[in-house]
Parts: structure tokens; C-alpha cells; sequence
């Protein structure tokens, strides 16, 4: 969603894709560029060192293409929207998607504050592989 506006269940729909929310123990990281792959690695590393259980729980590519992959991380303990905003912007997600999504809570927008938007039929790649496709 790029614009603060835009319904995410519409936008789905017109593009015959799933709209995918978030559960109350999930980061939703959106890795454009490989570079944001290490930062998330690192990232994932500082928070296991420092006692917060997490791990990765599906990895998809994103419906554009290009190479980028979607990322579910599960955590241990249920966050509040803010906290996923904040955590996923430190693990490497889309730092428009993440601005995007604090200003929809900061302005108390009602739409939510982050989801996916998967193909119907979504693959999930070895873990073990790199992420970008």
C-alpha cells in the first residue's frame, strides 16, 4: 500500500491476490534488496542474543516480482502494532512500507497497519537457500 488511503482488502481483490494479516506473534519483513537479507540476519542474531525467541516461520516471493521475498518471522511473545512497525523496520523490511505503516497508526488511520499481499498459489522456497529468487 503507498498510499495511506488505500483499502488493503480492495487492493487484494483487484489484483486476485490473498490479503495476508499478521498474528499477534508475527513480523512481516518485505526484503527488496539483498543487502536488506544480511541486515535482517543481523538483526534476527541481536534479538536471539538478547533473549527474544524468534525465527523464521515462511519465506514467499513477492507478488511484483523482481526478486524480492516476503519473510514471516515468528516471535515469542504477542506485539503491539508498533512494536511489529518498529521490529520490522530494524530487521531490513521496506523502509517506505514501515514509514508508511507508523504514519497509519500515528494518525490513527483504520486500515491495518501491515499485511502481505500473497499470490493465490504461493511457494514457499528452501529455507536454507538465499531468499531473493
Amino acid at each position: 500500500m503507498s498510499d495511506l488511503s488505500e483499502d488493503p482488502q480492495l487492493i487484494a481483490s483487484k489484483r486476485g491476490l490473498d490479503l495476508v494479516l499478521p498474528g499477534p506473534k508475527e513480523l512481516q519483513i518485505d526484503l527488496d534488496y539483498i543487502g536488506d537479507e544480511r541486515v535482517m540476519h543481523a538483526a534476527i542474531e541481536t534479538l536471539q542474543n538478547n533473549g527474544v525467541g524468534c525465527e523464521i516461520s515462511k519465506i514467499t516471493e513477492s507478488p511484483g516480482g523482481n526478486k524480492h521475498a516476503y519473510v514471516t518471522l515468528f516471535i515469542d511473545r504477542p506485539l503491539t502494532e508498533l512494536e511489529r512497525v518498529c521490529l520490522q523496520a530494524c530487521l531490513g523490511s521496506d523502509r517506505q512500507r514501515e514509514t508508511l505503516s507508523f504514519l497509519r497508526l500515528w494518525f490513527n488511520i483504520p486500515r491495518p497497519a501491515s499485511c502481505f499481499f500473497e499470490k493465490k498459489t504461493a511457494t514457499t522456497p528452501d529455507p536454507t537457500e538465499d531468499l531473493f529468487f
